[in-house]
């Protein structure tokens, strides 16, 4: 072997297809922690995030000062994240003839693997029902308002993360060929 080559039977190094294995389980860990906070912070009976306790004050105080706004950064950040979960589980769905690796398996299990790729359309759908159907559960706490502004902005957040996914592969594709 030659200096600068990778020894492509070494256990050491993972491959490719592991690396997008792990990535795309902790995109989907960071996804699930992302909409158990969506669901906390709109279900709460108090909607300022300043008392929630756990963001950092400025973080908090500029959620509270941008109202319906703040679910716009929220809901691209989602989108983007559900999407490149999505992605990292393509990259290790090939693996079948040499034995999925274990973080593939978990993430293509979690993303309910049933022959039906999941497309951005597909995850963006299930981000508008999401968030419609948080604002519409918030009609159950007495403190909460429902707001169609609320609905929108997470809406425009969903699309935007979705341009911003498309947008990325397009300019991807024309650079790289």
């Amino acid at each position: 072997m030659k200096l600068g080559e990778i020894d492509k039977e070494s256990p050491s190094l993972p491959s490719g297809r592991v690396r997008a294995g792990w990535l795309a389980l902790v995109l989907l860990f960071l996804a699930i922690i992302g909409m158990t906070m969506a669901v906390y912070f709109t279900l709460r009976p108090d909607s300022r995030f300043v008392t929630a306790g756990f963001f950092p004050h400025s973080i908090a105080q500029w959620a509270d000062n941008h109202g319906q706004f703040r679910n716009f950064p929220a809901y691209v950040l989602l989108t983007l994240v559900l999407i490149l979960a999505a992605a990292g589980r393509e990259r290790v769905r090939g693996t079948r003839e040499a034995g999925e690796t274990e973080p593939g398996k978990l993430a293509s299990w979690l993303l309910r693997e049933r022959g039906v790729e999941p497309r951005c359309w597909q995850i963006a759908l299930a981000l508008l029902v999401f968030s419609a159907g948080l604002e519409f559960m918030q009609l159950g706490v007495s403190t909460r308002l429902f707001e169609w502004a609320d609905i929108w902005w997470s809406w425009a957040g969903v699309f935007g993360g979705w341009c911003s996914w498309e947008g990325w592969t397009f300019a991807s594709k024309r650079l790289h060929g």
